[in-house]
């Protein structure tokens, strides 16, 4: 084999090799990236849900149609209520002129949001505007724990108002807390108080 055929050989190998890496790199990305992704609603920008927006405020600032940007965050916003979660970091898309209609009180509904803080062995939840009827997991994580652990479940039954009390194990420190939907896959986290 001469030095000419060798070379060949390695470049073909390589260009082999940079092509599996590339397609399993574009895979993952896909994969990962399922929402963000969808082709119907790319974004233009992103915007961190902030306690004084609405899905009418967020609209009328990008200057879109509600429905659109509802469809677009399909995986955030959900039905039946369609809420927004405080700091969720939505897709804005194009404007494309969607005629659906949602109710005012969709449109208009503030954000849903809850703090948590620990006390001794005890973990306080309060959370402000979820939907009623909707059952979430409660999920901890102590400091440098990425897997998070199930602690209890929160019943929502009122809008306005839920306090949730759960006893923890002794000696466990909850660095964040994260509320699970129990029937969407969707959740919001907050960092725990003292």
């Amino acid at each position: 084999m001469n030095r000419s055929t060798t070379l060949l050989l390695v470049s073909l190998f390589m260009v082999f090799i940079m092509g599996t890496i590339l397609a399993f790199g574009i895979a993952a990305i896909d994969v990962h990236n399922a929402d963000a992704a969808a082709p119907k609603y790319p974004c233009v920008f992103r915007h961190r849900v902030a306690k004084i927006d609405t899905i009418r405020s967020i609209a009328t600032r990008y200057q879109i149609q509600p429905w659109d940007l509802v469809a677009a965050n399909k995986y955030n916003i959900i039905k039946p209520n369609y809420p927004i979660f405080l700091n969720d970091i939505l897709c804005i898309p194009a404007p494309l002129g969607s005629t659906k209609q949602l109710p005012a009180w969709v449109l208009d509904q503030a954000p849903a949001w809850f703090f948590a803080r620990q006390s001794g062995q005890k973990l306080y939840l309060t959370g402000y505007n979820f939907p009623t009827g909707q059952n979430y997991f409660v999920i901890t994580s102590q400091k440098g724990d990425k897997s998070g652990d199930k602690i209890g479940k929160v019943k929502v039954v009122k809008k306005v108002r839920f306090d949730k009390v759960i006893n923890l194990e002794k000696g466990y420190t909850a660095s964040s807390v994260c509320l699970k939907n129990q029937t969407y896959d969707t959740k919001t986290c907050v960092g725990v108080y003292r």
